[in-house]
């Protein structure tokens, strides 16, 4: 394949939507640094928040 495959991305963030439909879940499905994870995030007219109801809040 080439040089140009040694700055190919290592990380795969999947998007999709959340249980509740309103927010949204980024999961961390593929990467060399970091174990798998994942966080439900909501855009607002405020910015991107984490639901007050998500259980990944509730920290």
């Amino acid at each position: 394949l080439g040089p140009s495959w040694a700055h190919h991305s290592n990380h795969r963030i999947v998007l999709e939507p959340a249980e509740a439909g309103a927010s949204t879940m980024a999961k961390l499905v593929k990467s060399p640094s970091h174990p798998p994870g994942q966080a439900e995030f909501a855009i607002t007219k405020a910015g991107i928040r984490t639901p007050a109801r998500s259980p990944l809040s509730a920290g």
